[in-house]
């Protein structure tokens, strides 16, 4: 904590690490008054908060039974969720020793924990087996290079030791914790598939602009892209651009990254999609797209609907540390998906990627080639290759859905 105090000084995301948790427990004995037993959730950060969000949400809908807390480790998850609604209280979970421990879980006092995926704090895990509160894993999967099947973790093995039932997404992460002596284990599958699926479901609007500008040729959606994306597609685009509109949805859309992206398409007159909503006119907007190639959109929240006019994407972040962002959103609208070298971490581009629905690129002209061959209709009139993608992608979502079920039952509530 001293440390992350001092990265504080220098650093947003640690400031806000430290005085997040100032006060934590003041604020708990003033708002935390629970009339119904409490079921507390642990997210690192955001995107296991999406994993967490179907069963609360599941939990929520099917009574009043119960009352949710929501922990987050990570400021990014915690500034963006901290008034989720279907949440009774978010807070910051404190560092894990083992008087924070204590002091916690006497302080909220849940009656079942569920930690999302990667959750292994070994003091909050001893404590809550000495308690006997009743305590699960959710959308867990296991690799072989990971610290618990390494001689040298022996503590992160006893961490698996704690939980009541671990939820993971695969049968090779069951065989994995078999290994090390850990069979309290069930494939449930991965939540986020419900969790986009529900969304894209509900989302019956489309986008006008997206339509008007994507109208009369095949669109390729670039998502969540990072300069090394856009680098990318960039160095590929004449193999595309006269048979295909390009709409790009970068992840950082600063007025300095967006000028930066018009000046890589420069030649094919880039528009931004803020300027044509601007316009308040659609015919106005058809207007201003008369000879654009590439449209940026600009705008944050509609990337889930503008993957639906594609017929295929490019999903960005598969040349960052991270890896990959999320694939599903296209995957579901049967969309395949190209990405970067990065995704090793990620079942469903493995899986996709195994059973043709998904490409990985690492350099230009390996983009180019596939582009080439996705728009290439099939001759003497058959299925092209881009649309076996599709179904791939169709039936792989379909093939996943119901992990949220799955985990409700085997909660026993």
């Amino acid at each position: 904590m001293a440390a992350a105090g001092f990265l504080a000084i220098f650093n947003q995301k640690a400031r806000l690490f430290v005085t997040g948790r100032k006060g934590l427990y003041d604020r708990i004995a003033s708002e935390y008054h629970p009339s119904k037993p409490v079921i507390w959730f642990h997210c690192s950060s955001v995107g296991e908060f999406e994993q967490a969000r179907p069963i609360i949400e599941k939990i929520k809908a099917a009574g009043d039974s119960y009352q949710i807390l929501v922990t987050f480790f990570s400021p990014s998850g915690y500034e963006l969720r901290k008034n989720y609604e279907y949440a009774d209280w978010v807070y910051y979970l404190p560092v894990d020793t083992v008087r924070n421990a204590g002091k916690f879980v006497s302080a909220v006092n849940p009656s079942r924990i569920v930690f999302i995926k990667y959750e292994f704090w070994y003091n909050f895990l001893s404590e809550f087996k000495k308690r006997g509160i009743p305590t699960y894993m959710a959308c867990a999967i296991f690799r072989p290079g990971q610290i618990f099947f390494r001689w040298y973790g022996g503590m992160m093995r006893k961490a698996l030791g704690c939980f009541d039932r671990i939820f993971v997404q695969n049968a090779e992460s069951v065989e994995l914790l078999r290994g090390i002596g850990i069979t309290n284990v069930d494939v449930c599958g991965d939540t986020r598939f419900d969790r986009v699926n529900e969304i894209l479901s509900a989302r019956k609007e489309g986008d006008a602009i997206v339509e008007a500008f994507t109208a009369d040729q095949p669109a390729i959606v670039a998502g969540s892209t990072w300069w090394d994306d856009e680098v990318l597609v960039s160095e590929a685009s004449d193999s595309f651009i006269g048979r295909a509109r390009l709409v790009i949805v970068p992840h950082e859309i600063d007025s300095r990254h967006i000028r930066k992206i018009e000046k890589l398409f420069a030649a094919y007159n880039p528009i931004r999609y803020s300027e044509l909503a601007s316009l308040g006119d659609m015919s106005l907007a058809a207007g201003k797209m008369v000879g654009s190639r590439v449209l940026i959109v600009d705008v944050i929240g509609i990337l889930s609907v503008v993957y639906r006019y594609a017929r295929f994407s490019y999903v960005g972040g598969g040349f960052t540390k991270s890896g990959i962002h999320n694939i599903l959103e296209s995957a579901t609208y049967g969309v395949p998906v190209i990405f970067g070298p990065v995704y090793g971490k990620f079942r469903e581009a493995c899986d996709l990627i195994e059973f043709g629905g998904a490409v990985s690129v690492s350099r230009s002209s390996d983009l180019a080639r596939i582009i080439t061959v996705w728009l290439s209709a099939s001759a003497a009139g058959g299925v092209s290759q881009c649309e076996m993608a599709a179904e791939v992608c169709r039936k792989y979502v379909a093939d996943n859905l119901g992990a949220t079920e799955k985990i409700y039952r085997r909660l026993s509530l």
